[in-house]
């Protein structure tokens, strides 16, 4: 099953809600001709979005536990990093949050540099970093924004803790589509970029 997130025409300001599951693909916030859910319609629903957008895979289980991660440090945020090449995030590995704080993150330098000696060793790279926003919605803060720097191709990710909350109703396996989007960061801010989500 492949799952498209957020594509690059969808913009931080106009967020969607829900979520929907196809036989073969499904898409959260697609860019590009992709099938997408309508911003209220029912479940399996498809619309087609116009525009190209760029986008990154990101392997389940990568997900899975950055999810994990952020439902078990709520009321802080949490954060890590992305682990893969240019065209395949395939695994998260945690970090600790030296300002342990709900509305900010530092990540420990010492575990940045255990995560790309690690990454090294296996042939891979820190490709990006993810954290949580506990009450707000999953699109950079005016923090984010302030202290972002980087490479263009380093990939941001952001968790909605209160969307996931909402996901689905509460179902397990289920993700509204604002609880988790990407972006990179360019001279003229962030801009978003799908995830396709892979096995």
């Amino acid at each position: 099953m492949t799952t498209i997130l957020n594509g690059a025409e969808d913009s931080p300001q106009r967020p969607r809600d829900g979520a929907h599951r196809q036989s073969r693909r499904s898409f959260i916030n697609g860019a590009g001709d992709t099938p997408q859910r309508p911003r209220h319609g029912a479940p399996g629903s498809l619309q087609r979005s116009s525009g190209a957008g760029r986008r990154v895979q990101l392997s389940q289980s990568a997900l899975s536990d950055i999810l994990r991660h952020a439902r078990e440090e709520a009321p802080n945020e949490c954060c890590g990093l992305l682990v893969g090449d240019a065209h395949r995030i395939g695994r998260a590995v945690r970090a600790r949050n030296l300002e342990a704080s709900p509305t900010r993150y530092l990540i420990d330098p010492a575990d940045h540099f255990a995560a790309i000696r690690a990454a090294r060793a296996a042939g891979h790279a820190v490709v990006g970093a993810y954290h949580s926003h506990v009450n707000a919605m999953a699109v950079p803060s005016e923090t984010d924004v302030a202290e972002s720097t980087g490479e263009a191709d380093f990939v941001h990710l952001i968790v909605s803790v209160a969307r996931l909350h909402q996901s689905y109703g509460g179902q397990a396996g289920g993700v509204s589509e604002d609880a988790v989007r990407a972006y990179r960061f360019t001279k003229d801010g962030f801009e978003p970029v799908g995830l396709e989500l892979t096995a």
